[in-house]
């Protein structure tokens, strides 16, 4: 059947009417992949196998993560959950590892500020205040390094496009997922 458009009904700026080539295939939203040593998710979240995300032993507990995430150029702040799992002696052993992390962090300044209600007072004086700083200080610096080092399971590498990648997952984890398929 032929057109019955003359020229004159013919956009020049409309999009043209045929097909879109093929694209290569890209992953979907919600997989997991591995690409060498690190974790590769959407960034809209994904939940990993039932695997423990510390040990790779099979997984007793289901965890999410919110995964803190941003783009070079702009530094905003941006949030992706993961869901995961984790053996019982590794929930265990997180759990312990917060809790000691948040207590120190909250003892630390707590710490500080006793010591400088001292100074104001004059209680201490000498030697013991200066033993005093820098002992709180010492607390302060061990539990920032506790509490960093141990809050957060999965640690974000970079983004590219819709995806991010991910270390702190077990190679035998990333070994049940399939390997990333698109570009590097």
């Amino acid at each position: 059947m032929a057109d019955s458009r003359t020229t004159a009904d013919v956009n020049p700026y409309a999009a043209p009417r045929v097909p879109d080539p093929m694209l290569p295939d890209r992953p979907s939203p919600g997989g997991a992949w591995y690409d060498g040593r690190m974790l590769v998710v959407h960034r809209l979240g994904g939940a990993l196998p039932h695997i423990c995300l510390l040990t790779g032993q099979p997984a007793d507990v289901r965890r999410r993560e919110q995964v803190e995430w941003w783009y070079m150029i702009d530094f905003a702040r941006r949030l992706t959950t993961v869901e995961f799992g984790l053996s019982k002696p590794a929930d265990q052993s997180n759990r312990r590892w917060r809790r000691c992390g948040s207590v120190v962090m909250i003892a630390a300044p707590c710490l500080f500020v006793t010591v400088m209600v001292a100074i104001v007072l004059g209680l201490l004086l000498g030697r013991y205040l200066l033993l005093w700083i820098v002992g709180s200080l010492m607390t302060l610096a061990a539990g920032g390094l506790v509490y960093s080092r141990h809050s957060p399971l999965l640690r974000f590498e970079r983004v590219r496009g819709d995806f991010l990648w991910i270390r702190g997952a077990h190679s035998t984890l990333l070994a049940c997922l399939p390997e990333w398929p698109g570009p590097r």
